[in-house]
């Protein structure tokens, strides 16, 4: 495999002026956002185990998480929780009915 060759480059110093494309417009508050799509994850909690205890699981054995039924779930995007719910069965697929969500309405 080949080493890779760093060598050093020549920048040259721009300025504001010389700046090329069309000026941002201002989000009128949250509109802009409304369509962006964004990837919702829910969890339902978490298991300390050692990887010999993965290796020893078998099908139909438990795993008991560190949350109650009470505390229900956390809906998250990128890291952040936005909302809570319980998880219930709509039809054939799993749902979350939700239980607190953030107040908006400071944001419009």
């Amino acid at each position: 495999m080949q080493q890779p060759s760093l060598h050093d480059i020549d920048l040259q110093e721009l300025s504001p002026a010389s700046t090329t494309g069309a000026a941002l417009q201002p989000l009128a508050g949250l509109e802009g956002l409304k369509t962006l799509p964004v990837n919702l994850d829910v969890h339902l909690g978490t298991a300390q185990v050692t990887v010999g205890d993965l290796m020893a699981c078998r099908a139909g054995q438990v795993l008991s998480l560190d949350r109650t039924v009470a505390q229900g779930v956390d809906l998250v995007i990128n890291g952040h929780v936005v909302a809570r719910g319980r998880l219930v069965a709509l039809d054939d697929v799993f749902a979350i009915q939700l239980t607190e969500t953030p107040d908006l309405q400071a944001l419009r």
